[in-house]
């Protein structure tokens, strides 16, 4: 449920200002934190681009292995970074928003 929704038969005009801006603000942090996610994907995939090109340059069983390694281990490595200091982080800065996973958890309710 919105905030709208809980204030929708409020005929208080400041009041309802107030909860417009609320609503803003939640808005623009949501999609600030998405940014800020997509980013640290990003960043995820541009290193290991790189990885992997050093990888296939060094060729053989090591370039393998760190082809590999990078992205079966550093995908684990960075879902704990995200979740351990990201998503905290995120949270404390951005207080209006949700992580991926609390969105993904108010879907799972609202489902009939």
């Amino acid at each position: 449920m919105t905030v709208r929704e809980l204030f929708a038969n409020i005929d208080n005009d400041e009041l309802s200002g107030q909860v417009e801006s609320l609503e803003s603000r939640a808005l623009a942090q949501q999609t600030r934190r998405r940014k800020i996610s997509a980013a640290w994907l990003w960043l995820f995939v541009g290193v290991g681009v790189a990885v992997s090109m050093v990888g296939f340059a060094l060729g053989g069983q090591l370039g393998a292995v760190l082809f590999v390694s990078y992205w079966a281990g550093g995908s684990l490595v960075f879902a704990a970074l995200r979740r351990l200091l990201l998503d905290p982080r995120l949270d404390a800065t951005l207080p209006l928003s949700h992580s991926a996973a609390e969105l993904r958890a108010l879907r799972r309710q609202r489902r009939p």
